[in-house]
């Protein structure tokens, strides 16, 4: 994937339809800006010790900033795949769409794990997707749900 941070977080896919098209949807945090391993602070884990302090056990992927994402690839590209007239690696998504101005715990720009999964009603033309602890309150998930058409 052009763009593929090594921190994005996948969490979800779907096939939409709608009328006679249809797309391919994969859901989850996508990565922005710069990656590293290491801490979420910029610190870049070392190969050799000493290593630094991690108290909170947050050593993993980092980005500069993670958006909650919806990435739509065509199903052709992937049939292609499977048929074997295209390579793995080629399907890009012909479109993507931030989502986090709809989400309701979002509490930095760093922070990973916003989304979980993704479901479509074929019969009502609707999308789900989960907000991972939408509800703070009781540590819930929110589904947010959108009309297909």
């Amino acid at each position: 994937m052009t763009n593929y941070h090594d921190s994005d977080e996948w969490s979800g896919a779907a096939w939409l339809t709608a009328g006679d098209r249809g797309a391919v949807i994969f859901v989850g945090t996508k990565g922005t800006g710069s990656d590293w391993y290491g801490l979420p602070d910029g610190t870049v884990w070392p190969d050799e010790p000493p290593y630094p302090e991690d108290p909170e056990n947050q050593r993993g992927w980092w980005s500069t900033g993670f958006v909650a994402q919806i990435v739509f690839y065509d199903p052709a590209d992937l049939a292609a795949v499977a048929a074997g007239t295209m390579e793995p690696y080629e399907p890009q998504p012909y479109a993507t769409l931030n989502i986090d101005d709809v989400l309701y715990n979002l509490s930095s720009s760093q922070q990973k794990y916003q989304l979980g999964a993704a479901a479509f009603d074929r019969g009502n033309g609707l999308l789900y997707i989960l907000e991972f602890n939408g509800d703070t309150e009781f540590e819930q998930p929110i589904a947010h749900v959108w009309q297909v058409e």
